[in-house]
Parts: structure tokens; C-alpha cells; sequence
């Protein structure tokens, strides 16, 4: 995970799930768990590694949310590689499919749409929300939808 400094939150893990622990102040801009799809390169000559979700069949993810304290709102962040625009969908913390097609950029500004023949990332974005901070203590269950 990525956090500001004034972001409180550990990450364990449940049964194979991420779980999560702490508070998201109203100040800075959170937190973020990314899942990579394709390993770094490790030399800037070797090939850059993507994920073909469409080889594989996926066509997004679902996520399942259980715990007492979940967050008010997601981000789901689909990147791609080589790509400046990012694909996001905010969603409720509730059992949610997220699929590819769903998505948008999420500058706003750009129409293209999400190549998920090259996909780099999933990312989880926990934000601050209204005028108080909030407590999280929740886990997600990642399914690939086909």
C-alpha cells in the first residue's frame, strides 16, 4: 500500500484476501493498494511485461467487501502500460463487478477506452470523504470475471 503521512492504515491478509486496518484523515489524499499484473523489469532492456486480459478471457474484476468499518467509497484504477491515462470507477463497498468496458478515463478529458490486452495494475484507491476522517477495518475478495 501507498499512503500520505497522515493516513493510518496496515494491510494483512485473510484466507489469500487483503485486509485493511486504520484511518483516512480528511487531510492529504489517502491511500492506495496496487496489485500488479506483470512483474517490473529489473534492466531497462528487458521487454516490458503486460497482462492480456483479453487472451485470458477476463473481462474485469468483482470485489466482495466484508468487515465492520469499510470505506464510504472505492476507487477501482485500472492502468494500463505505457499509458499516461489511468480507467477508474468509484464504487460502494459492497459485493461490485467492475467490469473493463465499465470504466473511464479518469481525467475526463480523454474518450479512449481501456486496452485490457495491456494491462499493468488494479488499484484500490481509499480517499478522504466529507469533513470527518474515518475508520476502516475490512477485507476484499478479488474474483476475474469471464
Amino acid at each position: 500500500i501507498e499512503k500520505d503521512t497522515n493516513t493510518s492504515l496496515t494491510l494483512s491478509y485473510e484466507d489469500g484476501d487483503p485486509c485493511f486496518t486504520g484511518s483516512i484523515p480528511t487531510t492529504g489524499w489517502g491511500a492506495t493498494f496496487e496489485l500488479d499484473f506483470a512483474p517490473e523489469r529489473e534492466e531497462e532492456t528487458d521487454p516490458v511485461q503486460i497482462w492480456n486480459a483479453t487472451a485470458a478471457g477476463i473481462t474485469g474484476f468483482e470485489l466482495a467487501f466484508r468487515g465492520s468499518q469499510r470505506p464510504p467509497s472505492v476507487k477501482v484504477i485500472y492502468k494500463q502500460e505505457g499509458e499516461s491515462d489511468d480507467f477508474c470507477r468509484f464504487i460502494s463497498p459492497v459485493t461490485s463487478e467492475v467490469s473493463f468496458a465499465s470504466t473511464e478515463d479518469c481525467s475526463g478529458s480523454n474518450t479512449e477506452v481501456l486496452d485490457p490486452s495491456a494491462l499493468d495494475d488494479l488499484i484500490l484507491a481509499f480517499i478522504p470523504s466529507g469533513s470527518s476522517s474515518y475508520p476502516l477495518d475490512f477485507c476484499i475478495q478479488l474474483r476475474a470475471l469471464d
